[in-house]
């Protein structure tokens, strides 16, 4: 009896000095729940409104207060029904590279477009920058949020480290915010309108997003925006002349591609979801795909963000847990349920 007694005071004394002992060895054998999971259905462009309520305090600084919902605005000008008449025949050159030599990356880039679109093109649209400007990311990235560069920049924008830092995003040993197609997104609206309001036109606005907003102004000091495709021929870099046509060209395809002859089969696996479960820090993606049932290729497709395929140590401010992206119909299995905020 003595024996006994003992023993169950050293475990007494045990469990108070160490209380997570005893619950590691009672959760070691279950699987790993999410803190909460919104109950608020998704109806914003960014996430289910408690991650909506996150990136407003993460870009308020930058964009002010943002509407949750895309309103009701008269469409923004389309780029290509004022093309300057020096960039025309620049543009039928890129719609022929893109129909003939580029015709099959092409076709992948806008089948993965297709299944990203439903992602980026709200976030334009909700903040008032013209919706086309999507295709500025397939020109940069073909729509692949893993994509880098020889010059170190990343992401479906293709934002190098300094400019991602200056516009609101992060870059750490645990994530690179460059890839997450939202955060991505918005950071580069912040560009885009500092672009615009410095130049008040998206022509330019586009040939300052690839050479950098100096060069551009350092040729405007000698000519005028009406001048200045003409005037800037050997004067930027073959690159920076190339881009903005091939940019048009992309819009005009990708806006209407069967008017050009190719036909787009959509891939449903590529589909991107935005609802979120909010899990304890650090969880690892592989131990997710292991207890519920998810590829990890696709938890990995999903949160490309995860460096190391793992949460950070700490959740962001203002949420319960990390956000990790899943399909709505698995958040709302019984393995995930809803739990009350």
């Amino acid at each position: 009896m003595m024996k006994y007694f003992l023993t169950l005071l050293v475990l007494a004394v045990t469990s108070c000095q160490h209380p997570s002992l005893l619950q590691t060895a009672s959760t070691q054998t279950s699987r790993t729940q999410p803190l909460v999971v919104s109950r608020v259905p998704y109806h914003t462009p960014y996430g289910d409104d408690q991650y909506a309520n996150y990136l407003q305090h993460r870009f308020s600084r930058y964009l002010g207060t943002f509407p949750a919902v895309t309103p009701k605005r008269k469409p923004t000008p389309s780029l290509v029904t004022d093309i300057p008449p020096a960039l025309r025949p620049e543009v039928d050159k890129w719609i022929h590279w893109f129909k003939t030599k580029a015709n099959r990356s092409l076709h992948h880039w806008l089948v993965r477009g297709e299944a990203i679109e439903s992602t980026i093109i709200p976030i334009l649209e909700a903040q008032d920058v013209p919706r086309e400007l999507f295709y500025v990311a397939m020109i940069e990235s073909g729509f692949n949020n893993h994509a880098s560069s020889p010059r170190q920049a990343g992401g479906p924008w293709q934002l190098i480290g300094a400019t991602a830092r200056l516009h609101g995003l992060e870059m750490t040993h645990w994530v690179d915010e460059r890839r997450d197609p939202v955060k991505s997104t918005l950071a580069a609206v912040v560009y885009w309108k500092k672009l615009y309001q410095q130049f008040g036109n998206w022509y330019l606005a586009i040939a300052a997003y690839n050479s950098g907003p100096r060069t551009i102004q350092d040729l405007l000091r000698k000519t005028t925006p009406e001048k200045f495709w003409t005037y800037s021929k050997g004067k930027v870099k073959r690159e920076t002349r190339d881009f903005v046509p091939k940019a048009l060209a992309a819009i005009l395809i990708g806006t209407n591609p069967e008017a050009y002859g190719i036909h787009i089969k959509k891939d449903p696996t590529l589909a991107f979801p935005l609802h979120y479960a909010y899990f304890p820090t650090p969880t690892s993606l592989p131990q997710i795909s292991r207890d519920y049932g998810i590829p990890l290729a696709k938890l990995r497709y999903w949160n490309p963000e995860l460096i190391h395929g793992k949460t950070p140590p700490q959740p962001p401010f203002l949420l319960p847990g990390y956000p990790v992206r899943l399909p709505k119909h698995v958040i709302q299995t019984t393995a995930l349920p809803h739990i009350s905020r």
